[in-house]
């Protein structure tokens, strides 16, 4: 939501991926906005005081895929940057091996729910 006092826009994106010792920056392939199923593109135009829900899509490639598969905290910080100001989001979680195992090394599709409330530091 923009809570600014006019229209914005979002120029680009980034993200950065988190894990036991590492970061991974995510090209602008590997994740993305979506509504209603479909890529959300940028430049896109933030109107003021209009609250829009986007889903977001992370494809984790090889090296960023092999820190999701490592046990402990990851966190996942996603930017977006505006003409007058930035938004971003952050997503954090901590995998036990039983989460690595059922989510990486199981030919069984598993799905898993977490907090991804990040700590305040």
């Amino acid at each position: 939501m923009n809570l600014g006092n006019r229209d914005d826009a979002l120029l680009g994106r980034s993200a950065t991926f988190t894990g036991p010792g590492e970061v991974v920056n995510l090209s602008e392939d590997d994740f993305g906005l979506f509504e209603n199923g479909t890529k959300i593109e940028v430049p896109l135009l933030v109107t003021k005081a209009t609250l829009r829900a986007y889903d977001v899509s992370v494809t984790f490639g090889p090296k960023a895929r092999q820190l999701a598969a490592t046990p402990g905290p990851h966190k996942l910080e996603l930017s977006f940057p505006g003409v007058t100001q930035s938004y971003s989001a952050n997503f954090c979680f901590t995998l036990k091996n039983t989460d690595v195992e059922d989510l990486f090394e199981s030919d069984q599709v598993k799905t898993k729910s977490f907090d991804p409330k990040c700590a305040k530091s």
